[in-house]
């Protein structure tokens, strides 16, 4: 058996489809060629194996990542309780977002909702890309706190209902 067949049959296992694995295999050969030319490789087919072991698991948490989406989107259905507690999840995220001192509040839109690449904002507003970094940070601090808060209190809310 050819080492192309073995790592064919190696992808295949982790991928559990043909043309997939094929197609594994022969974008880690081409990037092996186009990308690591004058890289000394010791070993080239254990190297290659492990290259190719690496793109499936990559492969398959990509999958599951769209899997999960796709089926988020396809098999709930918004209930009357999840679309009022979605909305006063989205409620009380605006009015932590508004009660951020004013600084980090502008940083925070220009990047989050208005998804500007961090040197741009820092660019318009004349601070430095650090300076950017720090009221991020600062702003999803704040928001972890006060999100974890309201799900904990909306959670002992619906179990006192439903007792």
């Amino acid at each position: 058996m050819s080492s192309y067949q073995e790592w064919c049959l190696l992808s295949y296992t982790y991928l559990q489809n043909r043309i997939e694995a094929e197609e594994v295999v022969q974008d880690t050969c081409v990037h092996l060629l186009l990308n690591q030319p004058n890289k000394e490789i010791v070993n080239l087919k254990a190297y290659i194996t492990v290259s190719i072991k690496n793109s499936c698991l990559k492969k398959i948490k990509q999958k599951k990542r769209f899997a999960t989406l796709d089926t988020f989107k396809t098999y709930s259905s918004p209930s009357f309780e999840k679309d009022l507690i979605h909305k006063e999840k989205k409620l009380h995220i605006q009015k932590v977002v508004e009660s951020l001192p004013a600084s980090t509040k502008q940083v925070f839109k220009l990047c989050v909702f208005e998804d500007q690449k961090y040197q741009n904002v820092a660019t318009t507003l004349g601070i430095s890309v650090n300076t950017v970094k720090y009221h991020i940070k600062k702003a999803y601090k704040t928001l972890r706190v006060e999100i974890e808060d309201v799900t904990i209190s909306m959670l002992i809310s619906t179990l006192i209902f439903l007792s």
